[in-house]
């Protein structure tokens, strides 16, 4: 697992922290940001989420839902 330690404004939005670690931490910008089990939406700020200082985000490279079609059994 990589990581990437910053300090980053709690004021500032997901997309922002997207941005700057794309930039500066080759993370790719389209990962989804994950916190306490919520997907974090990129207009929201990282404060209306409760991200408080010393906190983790954690990112993953890729994630597949699926969705079950009762029916067809797939």
């Amino acid at each position: 697992m990589r990581r990437c330690k910053v300090k980053v404004n709690l004021e500032s939005s997901v997309k922002s922290l997207q941005t700057f670690m794309a930039n500066n931490c080759k993370f790719p910008p389209d990962e989804p940001r994950i916190y306490k089990g919520i997907v974090l939406k990129g207009h929201r700020t990282l404060q209306s989420y409760g991200v408080k200082a010393g906190h983790d985000i954690y990112m993953h490279d890729c994630i597949y839902f699926r969705r079950v079609d009762h029916r067809s059994g797939f």
